[in-house]
Parts: structure tokens; sequence; C-alpha cells
């Protein structure tokens, strides 16, 4: 008989899975396509985020949100393993990128619906955060219950926010 055994970190090494059972942790070393992932979605959040306003409308949004990411970064940085730190920096960089640019375009469109979508931007930001804390910031609140919420808010913001409100008659009637 054949069993099908789920591994959640298949990528992961043995010493590392051991290393996260002393601590009672999950394993945080980024495996998989799933990082990756992440980072690509971002990079559609930024191009749909970008559309008819250009890159990076309001650097003052930007330079905010980036300026906001480097102290959290600078919160977590001591208990970041020398080996996570770079991918650590590069997706804090995408986020704030992606905010920052949500950010700018909600400044340059000045409707409720940017708004909107720049709140879900923040507020992803913040669900990364919750999960950056409990990781590596040793917080001892109860961080975990708020990561679903608030990406679950931050998305459902995003989506839909960024549908289009109503079709423009286009020379004729369907």
């Amino acid at each position: 008989m054949l069993v099908l055994r789920y591994d959640p970190t298949p990528n992961v090494s043995r010493a590392d899975r051991n290393r996260c059972r002393r601590r009672r942790a999950a394993p945080c070393r980024p495996c998989g396509p799933f990082p990756a992932g992440r980072r690509l979605a971002h990079g559609f959040y930024i191009a749909a985020f970008s559309r008819g306003i250009g890159f990076l409308p309001s650097r003052a949004a930007f330079a905010a949100i980036a300026a906001f990411a480097v102290v959290v970064l600078a919160t977590v940085w001591p208990g970041i393993s020398p080996d996570l730190k770079a991918p650590v920096v590069v997706y804090v960089g995408v986020i704030a990128l992606m905010a920052g640019q949500a950010g700018g375009r909600a400044i340059t469109l000045r409707d409720g619906a940017a708004a909107a979508v720049a709140a879900g931007a923040l507020i992803f930001m913040l669900s990364d955060i919750t999960i950056a804390l409990m990781k590596f910031g040793n917080i001892g609140w109860p961080a975990d219950q708020w990561t679903l919420p608030t990406y679950y808010l931050a998305q459902g913001l995003i989506a839909f926010c960024m549908l289009p409100r109503g079709r423009q008659a286009q020379g004729g009637s369907r």
C-alpha cells in the first residue's frame, strides 16, 4: 500500500528541522518556490498600482514607508540568522516598494478606491510585520493572532478596490 506523507518543509535540511524543533519553531529557512512566488506576487501588485500613474508617483510616500520598514528591520535584525539576512532585506525592500507605490497612487488619484488600496497595502505590510516579529523579534504578545485577520483584510481591500467600477460605453450597446 502506498502512503503519501505531507512534509510542509521538503527543502529544509534535517539539521535545520532538528534545530527548529529544539526551539519549538517552524523551520525559518526559505525553501521551495514560495518566497520567490511572494516576491513575484508583490511585483504584480507594483505593476497594477503603477497602471496609469507611473512608477513611484510620490517619492515622499515611498520615503515615509521605507523609513518605517527600516525601523522594523532594525528591530528584528538581531534575531535574523546570517543566512537569512539578505533574503529578508530583499523582501522588506519589495514590500516597502509595493506599499509606497500604493501610497503614491492614492496621493496622485485622490479617490476613495485608491485610498482603500493604499490602506490594504499598509495592512498587508502590517501582516508581514507580525510574522517578522514572531520569527525574529521574540515578541511576547500573540502576534500570530493578528497575522491572518490583517492579511485577509489587506487582500480584500486591494482586490475589491482595484476592480473596475463600471464599463464605459464604447461605440454602441451590446
